[in-house]
Order: structure tokens, then C-alpha cells, then sequence
């Protein structure tokens, strides 16, 4: 289904990422291409169908490329919190037989290697962000620039593995893996199947009808199973557009900015975007506060009819 889109919509927007105050486009066919380099680089490497593959990132567009990277090329993706210590990292590499690891920074990279020698399974990492590692020379690291090259030199070699991949996948098939928290016992993989997601995909679309024109702000962990359902999987069934965030500091001003038509978010942040309104608006003038008031009176009559699914009517869009 993904390549599908990116074949139907190669020109349309897909993505948008705030990099030092300015937001870059990225359209289906850019996914697409840099998600088959990412796969066909990962299939030189010796990738085999079923393999995992961990990710180690706050939410960007690399983590986006290279998930759909790998699960086109056969392989499972894990996405492991960038705020993991060291040693959650070795489990997480370990529990999953993780092969192939994708590390934002030189942080992540740091972690990783730290358990490297604990972690058997693990063969090769690779480094989005190369600030600070120019110099780097490790036989088990490469950089994101360098993975894509191997999918290029790659696929000159083997014009048809790509679509092969991509038609050799069944429904049963293991993409995703996703822990538990840990809070009873050691963290959990939930293995979840192409038709798992599928259905979750047609449930989700069934309940909050996201249609190709509607925008969402990006900036839960991708690690976080809802963060993928809304950002990526939502993003194939609905072909709406996902604006990624500068920063986690960054969110509010980027909210003003995009101004999403979907804005998904866990209770904490919703909790906290409340607690920043309510200070704001007790140091507000009075006019402000009848402002406030006002609005928020529009919001909720609009939000009831969107609610039953009725028109809107003009007087409240």
C-alpha cells in the first residue's frame, strides 16, 4: 500500500520538517525513493526477511525513510526511546536479535556501543546525524549517507529486488515489534503482522475520517506505538500531510505555526498544554480573558457538531 502511494502521489506532499526555523517538503516519491535506498542498502548488507532492525531517534524524517525502508525490504523495526540508558538499550538489542541498528546521533551511537559487546546479534550501526563524528572509524558503523549509496550501487546490480521484496509480502508477516513499559516485569515485544496494521489502519480512518487534505504536527517518539499509527500508517491510508517538529521544545510555536487539523497527543501532554494555558491566561488582561472565553465558546459548539459528524455551520468555521 505504501508504494502505492508513492507511485499514485509522487508529487504530493508527504512530509514537512522544521530544520532551523524552516519548514522543508518532502513528496511521496521523495519517501518512497530514500525508504527503496534505505532497503536495497540494507539487502547488500545480507538483510533477510524477518530480521530486526532497530531505531534510535526522536521523531524526524530519517526515522520515517528508514522504517518503511525496512519493512518493504522484509525486515521488522523496532523503535527503541532515545531517552533509553544504556542498558535498556543492550536488553531491547538483545530481546529482539537486532542486526541492523539505526542511531540518530552521536548520544545514540554512544549507547549502543557501549553494549556492543553484549549484544551478539548486532552487525552494523548506522548514524543519521554526523555532527561530531567526522572522524569516526569504526568497521560496524556507517553513516545514513553511506546506507543509501549501498542501496544505489545495489540496485544497479539487482533492478528487481526491490519490487520483489515489496510483492513477496504476506499478510501473517511480522513488521513491527513494539515494547511494554516494564512496569510489572521486563519489557514485552508486541509482534505486530502486516494485517494487523492494516486493520488498525481501516479502524483508525473509521473513526476519525483523516482525509488527504488535513495536517498533523508530529512529535510523540515514533517508538511510541500511537505516535506510529498517526504519523506514518495513518499518513498511507489517508495520504494526509505530517509536520515534523524542530525540537520537543519546540511544539507549542510549531502548533501556532502549522495549525494541525488533527493534533494526537497521550494525556500527559494534553495535561501539560492546559497547565501552560491556565498560567498564561491568569497573567492575561481582562480583555484577554473575555477574548478567551469567547473563543472557547466557539471551539466547543463547533467541536459538538463535529462530534456527530453534522455540518458545521459558516457563523462557527
Amino acid at each position: 500500500m505504501f508504494w502505492q502511494r508513492v507511485t499514485e502521489y509522487a508529487t504530493k506532499t508527504a512530509i514537512r520538517e522544521k530544520d532551523f526555523g524552516i519548514w522543508n517538503e518532502y513528496s511521496w516519491g521523495d519517501y518512497g525513493e530514500i525508504a527503496r535506498l534505505v532497503g536495497l542498502g540494507l539487502l547488500s548488507l545480507g538483510l533477510r526477511r524477518g530480521d530486526v532492525c532497530s531505531i534510535a531517534s526522536e521523531v524526524n524524517k530519517e526515522w520515517m525513510f528508514a522504517d518503511l525502508g525496512i519493512i518493504c525490504a522484509g525486515g521488522v523495526t523496532n523503535g527503541v526511546y532515545p531517552t533509553d540508558a544504556p542498558n535498556q538499550v543492550e536488553y531491547l538489542v538483545t530481546d529482539s536479535s537486532t542486526r541492523f541498528y539505526f542511531a540518530e546521533d552521536e548520544e545514540q551511537l554512544d549507547k549502543v556501543l557501549e553494549v556492543r559487546d553484549r549484544t551478539p546479534s548486532l552487525e552494523k550501526v548506522f548514524i543519521f546525524d554526523m555532527e561530531g563524528l567526522r572522524q569516526l572509524d569504526d568497521p560496524m558503523c556507517l553513516s545514513f549517507e553511506q546506507l543509501l549509496e549501498l542501496g544505489r550501487e545495489y540496485a544497479r546490480a539487482n533492478s528487481d529486488r526491490w519490487r520483489t521484496e515489496i510483492e513477496a509480502a504476506k499478510p501473517d508477516d511480522l513488521m513491527v515489534l513494539t515494547y511494554t513499559s516494564g512496569t510489572t516485569g521486563p519489557p514485552k515485544g508486541a509482534m505486530i503482522t502486516q494485517q494487523n496494521m492494516m486493520f488498525m489502519m481501516q479502524c483508525l480512518q473509521s473513526c476519525y475520517g483523516i482525509h488527504e487534505d488535513d495536517e498533523q504536527l508530529g512529535f510523540l517518539p515514533l517508538a511510541h506505538v500511537a505516535g506510529r499509527m498517526f504519523y506514518t500508517f495513518s499518513l498511507i491510508e489517508s495520504r494526509a500531510v505530517i509536520n515534523l517538529v524542530e525540537s520537543p521544545e519546540t511544539v507549542v510555536r510549531d502548533l501556532q505555526e502549522v495549525e494541525p487539523t488533527i493534533h494526537f497527543a497521550v494525556p500527559r501532554v494534553w495535561e501539560k498544554q492546559f497547565s501552560t494555558v491556565a498560567i498564561k491566561l491568569k497573567e492575561a488582561t481582562w480583555l484577554g480573558r473575555v477574548a478567551y472565553d469567547a473563543g472557547l465558546k466557539v471551539g466547543q459548539k463547533r467541536a459538538a457538531y463535529l462530534k456527530t459528524l453534522t455540518r458545521v455551520p459558516l457563523y462557527l468555521k
